[in-house]
């Protein structure tokens, strides 16, 4: 897929439960802002817009911090342990302290400059007043044409997840506002060149089937974003997130599932526009 680039589309899929949010958040998120941090690709000065409209501003920094701790500190700080949630997830003194280390509030400053966080309700009118208003920080439209400051950077621009976006009055269904929606991110990613719309969508119903996993037919595919409008079509990478452990699978393309459990998924590269596809890449998660 060449990496995470400019006017570029993503899709990222999963069932519920997969980890998709975390995913995005590290792969197109935390990972291009560490390694613009350590010098590498300067000219892509990334910048995100986030429209979360499932998790708060603070989980989502608490997830970003943990990925932080992890890579400055070797340290493992999950996100119940943040927030003390749960039986034996009490966060002690000594990773309290941790947390609020000069390094780690370095790169809360960061996130507050380089992360524009929507919160609230999301339709079509919305999104395209966001982005008009967000994107004059980054060019100037003219008419049908926009003049980026900088022509190589890349600016992120997240929904997660789109069958949570609100219909708007008048419009037939949540399918085609889902529609409305792909279709203003590729105008953007068309005019700007500097948008990259990443896109996260939650698999339909079928995909969990008790006919679809007697035949084992478990692994996603383009017919799992079936009732999710054009964002498959729109897109031009496709990547869904599988976790075995939940289908119960002991084994998976040889992999010991039945000891990983919940911590392997692997990742398929449905479609990509840039060269082959039909891949498969295990994580670690």
């Amino acid at each position: 897929m060449d990496g995470y680039l400019p006017g570029t589309t993503y899709l990222v899929g999963a069932a519920s439960g997969v980890g998709k949010s975390t995913f995005v958040l590290e792969k197109f998120v935390y990972n291009p802002l560490k390694d613009y941090l350590l010098g590498n690709h300067q000219e892509r000065d990334p910048y995100w817009i986030l429209f979360s409209l499932e998790m708060t501003r603070t989980q989502v920094y608490a997830k970003l911090v943990s990925m932080f701790i992890w890579d400055t500190f070797s340290e493992q700080i999950r996100f119940k342990e943040m927030f003390s949630r749960g039986d034996n997830c009490r966060l002690s003194d000594d990773r309290y302290n941790l947390m609020n280390s000069p390094e780690v509030n370095d790169f809360l400053d960061i996130l507050d400059q380089r992360l524009f966080f929507h919160e609230g309700a999301l339709n079509e009118a919305t999104y395209l007043k966001v982005m008009d208003a967000q994107l004059k920080n980054f060019g100037t439209f003219s008419e049908n044409t926009f003049t980026p400051n900088n022509k190589n950077q890349i600016v992120g621009v997240i929904i997660d997840h789109m069958s949570l976006v609100k219909v708007s009055p008048g419009r037939g269904s949540k399918k085609d506002e889902i529609d409305a929606i792909s279709s203003v991110s590729v105008r953007l990613r068309n005019v700007t060149k500097i948008v990259s719309p990443i896109h996260v969508a939650q698999f339909n119903r079928a995909s969990n089937s008790d006919e679809r996993l007697k035949q084992g037919m478990q692994e996603p595919s383009s017919a799992d974003f079936k009732d999710s409008g054009a964002i498959y079509e729109d897109s031009s990478v496709v990547l869904a997130l599988f976790a075995p452990n939940k289908y119960h699978l002991n084994t998976f393309h040889k992999y010991d599932i039945k000891t990983m459990g919940q911590s392997f998924v692997a990742c398929f590269l449905l479609k990509s526009r840039f060269g082959i596809s039909d891949l498969l890449v295990p994580y670690g998660f």
